[in-house]
């Protein structure tokens, strides 16, 4: 629905509300586009927002590609990284049993 342009410096400040929001059935804490910030910041990247009232918001995010740009203390070289396709191959997995498990009992085991 947009967010007013006086609130659009405070949008990533941590626990930040808009206040008087239209179209959201539950409010949040105010964190996820403040960790969001931190996170594109520390690849080296940049976060950007567009908005509208009564149209709508755009958020742009750009973040480089490859690791040149990253300090040598940030990367980590050969097998002492873990891949995370194992572990959400393992949560899809249990998600679809979740999905197509109509006997509830079987949750109880």
């Amino acid at each position: 629905m947009g967010i007013p342009a006086a609130e659009l410096p405070h949008l990533f400040q941590r626990f930040h509300r808009v206040a008087g929001t239209v179209g959201r059935t539950q409010e949040g804490s105010g964190i996820g586009l403040a960790l969001i910030q931190e996170l594109v910041r520390l690849h080296g990247g940049a976060i950007a927002v567009e908005s509208d009232v009564g149209m709508g918001t755009i958020f742009e995010v750009r973040v480089p590609l490859g690791k040149s740009h990253l300090p040598a203390q940030y990367i980590l070289e050969g097998e002492d990284q873990t891949s995370t396709g194992t572990y959400a191959l393992a949560s899809a997995a249990e998600s679809e049993r979740w999905l197509t498990n109509t006997d509830h009992r079987a949750f109880l085991r």
